[in-house]
C-alpha cells in the first residue's frame, strides 16, 4: 500500500522551496524524465522558485521532456 507523507508548510514561499527541492532532486537522478507541469496559480511559488534556481545555476532543464497531454483545453471565444 502506498502512504502519502504530509509536510506541513507555513507559507506559500516554503511549500514552493521544498517542493523545488524534491524537483531537484528528480532532475538530478533523471535528467531526461518527464514532467507534468499543472496550471493556475497554485504552482506559482514552485514555479518562481525552479527559476531562480535555474538562473543561478543550480538546476538544469536542458533534457527535461514537458508531459503533453493528447487532449488539450480548447478556450472558447
Amino acid at each position: 500500500m502506498n502512504h502519502v507523507k504530509i509536510i506541513r508548510c507555513a507559507t506559500a514561499e516554503e511549500v514552493g522551496k521544498r517542493a523545488a527541492d524534491m524537483y531537484t532532486v528528480l532532475l538530478q537522478e533523471k535528467p531526461a524524465c518527464l514532467l507534468g507541469l499543472a496550471t493556475g496559480s497554485t504552482p506559482l511559488p514552485l514555479y518562481r522558485e525552479l527559476v531562480r534556481r535555474c538562473e543561478a545555476g543550480e538546476l538544469d532543464f536542458s533534457r527535461f521532456h514537458p508531459a503533453v497531454p493528447s487532449r488539450c483545453y480548447r478556450h472558447r471565444r
